[in-house]
């Protein structure tokens, strides 16, 4: 199964001590080496974009790839973060657990098609407004 393509997420803190971060990467897989950028608000500070690359691997419906930021990103952002996941048997979504450090908590990711509604369900079901 090929992950190349768009796909739009979520990373969640846990215990909800952070926002929950809605973010958009662009893959591409070549016989399950990953590599592609991701860009966030980040939802920490000013709200300015975050850019980051990620590099890594799938095999099967299992998903690895490690995040970091650029330069550019506040100090806070300067280790890299694992993603594990795995990916549905359709192909169109990820589910897993992000680490940096000792500090952990889930991501989902979903393809372009359909993402932005899914997205915002999963947004409008975990945040009181």
């Amino acid at each position: 199964m090929d992950l190349t393509g768009e796909w739009w997420g979520t990373y969640y803190y846990p215990d909800h001590a952070g926002p929950v971060t809605p973010f958009n990467a662009r893959i591409q897989d070549s016989g399950g080496h990953i590599r592609g950028v991701i860009m966030e608000l980040d939802q920490l500070g000013g709200g300015a974009v975050l850019n980051a690359i990620i590099i890594g691997y799938r095999h099967d419906l299992h998903v690895d790839f490690i995040k970091t930021y650029d330069a550019e990103a506040p100090e806070e952002y300067g280790n890299p973060v694992d993603y594990v996941g795995s990916l549905s048997p359709d192909g169109s979504s990820i589910i897993g657990v992000w680490s940096l450090l000792e500090f952990d908590g889930r991501f989902e990711m979903y393809r372009e098609i359909g993402a932005a509604e899914k997205i915002e369900e999963t947004i409008s079901a975990t945040v009181d407004f």
